[in-house]
């Protein structure tokens, strides 16, 4: 349950009080040493309750739980929501921005995101993706992700 004083950090993304939070949150980094990281929406509410965590686009090529996350989230109203709704529209980042369902840096059976929950951050890089016991290791009063 989401209190009045509880602070919500996804990545960069972090909210005190009611309304909108945008930022990202960096799951791994590619073969070359780039950072990759995943936009992230946090919604507020005005009133206490429970966090609805969503996420979209675990296969790369299926774009239609983005659009509806993104749609979601235009309609949200924070002063008429109890709770918090977390929102990760493009989970499989390198493989959306490619238009292919697996990631190109996965490796041999692997590459399935879908395949990798819960995660492993000593894994192949699509198993570093999904670990949400890393991402939510900080509920012991603030709620926070990476």
């Amino acid at each position: 349950m989401i209190t009045a004083s509880t602070v919500i950090r996804v990545g960069t993304a972090e909210t005190a009080r009611p309304g909108v939070a945008r930022g990202e949150l960096r799951v791994g980094d590619t073969p070359d040493g780039e950072a990759v990281t995943i936009p992230v929406t946090i919604v507020r509410g005005a009133a206490e309750g429970p966090v609805l965590w969503i996420h979209g686009c675990v296969h790369g090529d299926e774009f239609c739980g983005a659009f509806i996350i993104h749609e979601l989230l235009r309609t949200l109203e924070a002063d008429r929501l109890a709770g918090v709704v977390v929102a990760l529209p493009m989970l499989n980042i390198t493989a959306s921005q490619r238009g292919q369902r697996m990631s190109p840096f996965a490796t041999f059976g692997y590459g399935d995101l879908n395949r990798c929950f819960p995660g492993n951050p000593d894994g192949a890089f699509s198993q570093w993706i999904v670990p949400f016991d890393r991402w939510w290791q900080h509920l012991d009063g603030d709620y926070g992700a990476g």
